[in-house]
């Protein structure tokens, strides 16, 4: 266990976490992506929205490379690291 911490979204999450070994991704049903430090504290580095107000995010996103790839019901999404 890294830290515990409660979100700061009512949102759900079904999707697993996953890291590049620097950001933990967090993917809501509704309320965007959080990234977060991979570090023993609590350290919020971004909040991501996607989609529209009826999409919903259920699956566990990918990291390939520098890209992040992200299926809602309705989208698949590819965000590369700048």
């Amino acid at each position: 266990e890294m830290f515990r911490e409660r979100l700061p979204t009512r949102s759900r999450v079904y999707a697993s976490i996953v890291s590049d070994g620097e950001k933990l991704f967090l993917t809501t049903r509704d309320a965007g992506v959080l990234v977060l430090a991979a570090a023993p504290v609590y350290k919020e580095l971004a909040v991501n929205q996607l989609g529209g107000e009826d999409e919903k995010f259920n699956a566990t996103p990918a990291i390939v490379g520098d890209r992040l790839l992200l299926r809602s019901d309705q989208n698949l999404y590819c965000i590369q690291a700048p």
